[in-house]
């Protein structure tokens, strides 16, 4: 449990099982007197000797309800238990997970408009620092390899062509993303796994899981990827669009894409390696690393990738059947085949872009595409 305070007053929040509640005077005497166990007589005679008995035990009562307080013959919700597991993490990790999990799913062209207001008043911050005095010119490196070339076709696609993803590409995705190159032994420990993407410690935390909903001879469900055999385990079958447009809500043209990825991390894989908060850092950034080498790969491919980060993680976690705690859903990314005209914001052909420039990249990317199917 961790307490806080806004502008409104002091918050008492409970990280494992996402209960929040305004912390009067008296829950504040309650939850310090607690902090060993006490007998409700002893809390009465101590802490509330002036409030009716009906008065406090209904207080006791509701404070155990939200999860503030436990009582001897009081079972535990299993969140708690699973965050005890965070115990080395907690509270930095615990309390970040949990709020950040939290998200509402407002109107998009209400906060398009919201942002061009704010806008007017706040202009959005500059995305380069300015240059210092002294400088050294570098000379052009661009499309000298062939990563180089991947690199610079990478780009969000949010149109799909209406041609089904082949199943060796869908194999390839999975092998290049999330596979194992190689097995390590480390002396006294055991082996761990290699992968295309770094991880701290060879911990490798981020498990895949696949919607497909596209793929030749794949049939429509979600599915788990089993590295160590590179097989797909079935979870479900019949996945639909429908079902997919609630798993990411509000951003309608992902749906049309042939394939989903969706990564989560198993923490205790970490957890047991670093026993500091600061190793729910890793955790994330891996999550970002193995995205990047999907959409990478998928660019390779000539098929139309994106990621996503707007995930309704409970409803997720439900479908593929983990706790949110042990294991949690942190990225989402997906490809379909490429459409035939075009629907992603194509930078102009060769050097990249100086500042002098935008204008003449704004212009170039509205003859190209529309508002909907601009991408970074």
């Amino acid at each position: 449990m961790l307490c806080y305070w806004t502008d409104a007053g002091a918050v008492v929040y409970n990280y494992a099982t996402a209960v929040q509640a305004q912390a009067t005077d008296l829950t504040w005497q309650l939850l310090d007197y607690c902090a060993k166990w006490r007998t409700s007589v002893e809390i009465r005679r101590a802490v509330a000797p002036r409030l009716p008995q009906g008065v406090v035990g209904e207080l006791l009562e509701s404070l155990v309800s939200a999860t503030f307080f436990e009582t001897a013959d009081r079972r535990r919700p299993r969140s708690e238990v699973r965050m005890d597991a965070w115990s080395k993490w907690n509270p930095s990790a615990g309390f970040f997970h949990t709020v950040s999990r939290q998200s509402t799913w407002g109107d998009r062209d209400a906060l398009n408009q919201k942002l061009e207001a704010k806008a007017r008043t706040s202009p959005m911050p500059v995305s380069t620092k300015l240059p210092s005095r002294s400088r050294l010119t570098l000379p052009d490196a661009f499309r000298t390899t062939p990563i180089s070339e991947v690199l610079m076709n990478r780009r969000t696609w949010r149109r799909f062509g209406k041609q089904p993803i082949e199943r060796v590409e869908l194999a390839q995705l999975l092998r290049l993303t999330s596979g194992i190159t190689h097995w390590l032994t480390v002396p006294s420990l055991g082996e761990v796994p290699l992968k295309t993407s770094p991880s701290g410690g060879a911990r490798h935390p981020i498990e895949t899981y696949v919607l497909a909903l596209d793929v030749r001879d794949v049939p429509a469900g979600i599915y788990r990827y089993a590295p160590e055999r590179h097989e797909l385990d079935l979870l479900r079958g019949g996945a639909t669009r429908q079902e997919l447009e609630k798993l990411i809500p509000k951003q309608p043209w992902f749906t049309k894409a042939a394939v989903v990825f969706f990564f989560t991390a198993v923490f205790e894989r970490t957890q047991w390696r670093y026993e500091f908060a600061r190793a729910y850092r890793t955790v994330l950034v891996e999550a970002g690393h193995v995205c990047q080498t999907f959409l990478l790969t998928a660019t390779s491919l000539g098929l139309a990738p994106f990621s996503t980060m707007a995930i309704d993680d409970t409803r997720l976690e439900a479908l593929i059947g983990v706790d949110g705690i042990s294991e949690a859903v942190l990225y989402a990314a997906g490809a379909g085949t490429r459409p035939a005209s075009s629907g992603r914001a194509i930078m102009p052909a060769g050097d990249p872009p100086a500042r002098t420039r935008v204008n003449d990249i704004r212009k170039a990317r509205a003859l190209r595409c529309n508002a909907e199917e601009l991408s970074d």
